[in-house]
């Protein structure tokens, strides 16, 4: 899937996703990553939401989101609720949907100037 939105200068924005990758600027990242406005960690560990865990949410917590954006992969899949409930804990809003929905998403609010995280 292409987006077409114009980037936002300075920013890591999203330009395109298929089913093993995804363009984040002119670079194509394969496997699990976090993509924040100005951070992108590459190879986050966790394989998919029943792995979830407090310590994968450590490289997300580290970049101050006030939002983070977990996306599922091709379908909605959530973790466990106590996995959830920690990011409000923290003050961060946390939702949960595909990572295309993600994607397009985290586009919005980055752009917007927002601190978002996309845990993809």
């Amino acid at each position: 899937m292409q987006f077409h939105r114009e980037s936002a200068t300075g920013l890591n924005m999203i330009r395109a996703i298929r089913k093993d990758a995804i363009q984040v600027g002119e670079r194509w990242h394969s496997g699990n990553l976090i993509v924040a406005p100005d951070a992108i960690v590459p190879d986050w560990t966790p394989r998919n939401m029943a792995l979830l865990d407090e310590r994968h949410l450590e490289a997300v917590w580290s970049l101050e989101p006030e939002l983070v954006l977990l996306g599922s992969g091709s379908s909605i899949a959530f973790p466990a609720p106590r996995v959830l409930a920690l990011g409000p804990v923290r003050g961060i809003g946390m939702e949960v949907m595909d990572t295309a929905a993600a994607c397009r998403t985290y586009n919005i609010l980055a752009s917007e100037g927002r601190k978002v995280a996309a845990a993809l």
